[in-house]
C-alpha cells in the first residue's frame, strides 16, 4: 500500500504545520532583502530633508532608508521567531510521535538542517541584531540631536556589523531553504517512517438476518 494512503491524519496535519512554519520563516528572511533594495533604491530619488534630523549634515536619504528598514527588519525578526518555534516543535513531534526517518539521509538532511538554523536564528536575534538595533538607535538620538561626529561614530559601528548580518542571513536562508525542500520531498515522496507500514486486513462483514 502507498504511504501517501497509510499517513495519519495527524501525520498530515503535523507536516503541514512543519511546512507552514518553515514558509514563515522564510518569508521573514526574503522580506527583508527584497524591501531593502527597494526603499535603498527609491529614497535618494527623492532627496529628503527630514524635520526631525534638520542639524544632521550626513545623508538623509540613506537615514530615512535606514529608519524605515530597521522596522521592517523587526518585523522580518517576528516573523523568523515564529516560524523558528513552529518548525522546530512540529520536528520533535514528527520525530517522537511519528517515527520521522532520523538515520536516512533525507530525515538527517531535514534535522541537521533544523538545528543548523536555529543555531544561526539564535544568534542573530540574541547577539547580533540587539547590538546593531543598539547601535542604530544611538545614531538616531545623536543625529537628531544635530551631534554629527558622535552620529557617524555610531553609523559606523552598526556599519561594521553589515557584513556579518549579510553572511548570517544568507546562510540562515540557505538552510531554512534546504529544510522547506526536504519537508516537500518527505511528504511527497515515501516513506517517510521508520516504522514498517502493515497492511490492515479488512473486518469481516457480518451478514444480516
Amino acid at each position: 500500500m502507498d504511504d501517501t494512503q497509510t499517513r495519519s491524519t495527524g501525520h498530515r496535519l503535523v507536516e503541514s504545520a512543519h511546512l507552514l512554519g518553515v514558509a514563515v520563516w522564510l518569508c521573514g528572511l526574503v522580506m527583508g532583502g527584497v524591501v531593502a533594495a527597494i526603499i535603498f533604491g527609491t529614497t535618494p530619488e527623492l532627496e529628503p530633508r527630514l524635520g526631525a534630523f534638520a542639524n544632521y549634515q550626513g545623508d538623509h536619504a540613506n537615514l530615512l532608508a535606514g529608519y524605515i528598514q530597521n522596522k521592517v527588519f523587526l518585523a522580518g525578526d517576528v516573523m523568523q521567531f515564529a516560524g523558528g518555534v513552529l518548525c522546530l516543535g512540529t520536528l520533535v513531534l514528527l520525530i517522537a510521535r511519528f517515527r520521522h526517518p532520523v538515520r536516512r539521509p533525507l530525515g538527517a538532511i531535514r534535522i541537521i538542517s533544523v538545528l543548523g538554523a536555529i543555531t544561526m536564528l539564535s544568534y542573530s536575534l540574541l547577539i547580533l541584531s540587539p547590538r546593531m538595533a543598539q547601535n542604530l538607535e544611538t545614531f538616531y538620538q545623536h543625529a537628531s540631536a544635530g551631534e554629527n561626529e558622535e552620529a557617524d561614530a555610531a553609523r559606523g559601528a552598526f556599519i561594521a556589523d553589515h557584513p556579518t548580518a549579510t553572511r548570517t542571513h544568507s546562510v540562515l536562508a540557505g538552510l531554512v531553504l534546504i529544510v522547506f525542500v526536504s519537508g516537500v520531498w518527505s511528504v511527497t515522496g515515501a516513506p517517510t517512517t521508520d516504522r514498517p507500514i502493515q497492511k490492515r486486513s479488512p473486518k469481516p462483514r457480518v451478514r444480516s438476518s
